[in-house]
């Protein structure tokens, strides 16, 4: 479902606000009985195998929802050669999450399904969680006469998956092009070169895929395997580790790029060369021996660097076929890259 709300104020501002709300519900069940086979005729034999040889029913209900809030206005200006277009924001999204279900072994009939007609062990399964990112974003165009081009935006973001000291980042971008064809120098070869264009971007993005409670230490519950006075007791075990200095990953990219165009703009060619970093990756940040008694959590801990080009040729024309307009295109992609680990814990 979604609202939404514009107001437009006159002279190329607007505002726009609006709402969505999301719902995924799922079922899952899973029903297996005791797997027999024949080796002679009349004898039926029960497999030896522990996971064959079982009488199991599993139900999972699940549901999401997802609320997103967004904030924006927009702002368009020309005067002249120059072209200006404006905009700024807020959102926020907020995801709920709820499981519930259970497992259950022996059941009183192996044609009718549930829970209820479990005699042996019956264990009983749940979940929640909650996550929300909020933040503000931008960007602003601008080209004059078509021949200078310039862009930049980027957000400001906050996500509830990190401490409250590490939670906000701030990733940037813009790119800029120069159509030298459109230049008065260009002119004498521009019935050879029809069209030739330099750019250049530097983008940046963060990554917050973590668990949704990663840097909360918690602890478990079950029961101890053994009985004491005839019962079985309730323990809490140690927590886990966790790194609390956990924030987003960043990843920024640099590209420079041409293109250019021959033959009545038959034949176009697009290149770019990339530099692409990630800093901070989410990973494993020490490996600590077996004698620690915990998994290592996920740090910041490791960079990676890409580098690659990315090169297309395209060929467009058109001939007559019976009387009628036939168009048709060709295009070859060539593109390669290498990324190397620049940081990462590995003394041996």
């Amino acid at each position: 479902n979604k609202t939404e709300a514009v107001i437009n104020f006159g002279k190329g501002l607007t505002l726009t606000g609006n709402y969505s709300y999301r719902e995924f519900r799922s079922e899952y069940s899973y029903r297996q009985t005791r797997q027999y086979f024949s080796k002679y005729p009349g004898v039926m034999e029960l497999s030896s195998l522990g996971a064959l040889n079982q009488d199991k029913l599993t139900e999972t209900m699940s549901k999401y929802n997802w609320h997103f809030i967004n904030v924006f206005a927009n702002y368009q200006k020309s005067f002249g050669n120059h072209n200006l277009v404006a905009m700024a924001g807020f959102n926020q999204e907020d995801r709920r999450y709820k499981r519930v279900g259970g497992i259950g072994q022996e059941l009183l009939s192996e044609t009718l399904n549930d829970l209820d007609l479990v005699i042996g062990d019956k264990q009983f399964r749940a979940g929640a969680d909650e996550w929300a990112v909020r933040g503000g974003f931008y960007r602003l165009n601008y080209d004059y006469a078509g021949k200078y081009l310039f862009e930049t935006s980027g957000r400001y973001d906050g996500t509830s998956r990190f401490p409250k000291s590490s939670r906000f980042g701030f990733f940037p971008s813009f790119s800029m092009g120069w159509r030298l064809s459109e230049e008065a120098f260009f002119e004498p070869i521009k019935p050879i070169l029809n069209n030739f264009k330099l750019r250049y971007s530097y983008g940046s993005l963060g990554n917050q895929e973590v668990s949704t409670y990663a840097y909360i230490s918690s602890m478990n519950t079950g029961q101890i395997s053994y009985l004491v006075n005839g019962q079985r007791l309730n323990a809490t075990y140690n927590p886990a580790p966790v790194a609390n200095t956990l924030t987003w990953e960043k990843i920024s990219t640099s590209n420079i790029g041409l293109d250019f165009s021959l033959l009545r703009d038959r034949l176009s060619v697009e290149s770019d060369y990339y530099v692409r970093n990630t800093i901070g990756m989410l990973s494993i940040g020490q490996t600590l021996p077996d004698v620690f008694g915990a998994a290592e959590p996920r740090e910041n801990a490791a960079d990676l660097r890409t580098k690659g080009f990315d090169f297309s040729l395209t060929w467009r024309d058109q001939f007559a076929v019976a009387g009628k307009p036939f168009n048709y295109s060709v295009r070859g992609i060539l593109s390669d890259y290498t990324s190397e680990i620049t940081k990462f814990s590995n003394p041996a």
